[in-house]
């Protein structure tokens, strides 16, 4: 965590069934806002996927291979 922080990382996960987006950047965690940054990786999901993986009943790369966790992630190129 600490190496995504001083990079500058951030999430975005969108929920759905109940509606839910969640912003997780070095500077907080918002619920229920619009980005206040570039997003590194968004994760979409229904709000039962989410609860699986948080509970260990569903793994990941099982998720993303069977269309479960559908992601998307843009790169940002930091300048020296």
């Amino acid at each position: 965590m600490a190496r995504a922080w001083q990079e500058g990382l951030s999430v975005r996960l969108v929920h759905t069934r109940p509606d839910c987006e969640i912003y997780v950047a070095p500077h907080g965690v918002f619920a229920g806002e619009q980005p206040q940054g570039p997003v590194a990786i968004t994760l979409r999901m229904s709000c039962d996927t989410a609860h699986a993986l948080w509970m260990g009943r569903l793994l990941v790369p099982v998720a993303i291979a069977t269309g479960r966790l559908p992601w998307h992630y843009y790169l940002t190129m930091r300048r020296a």
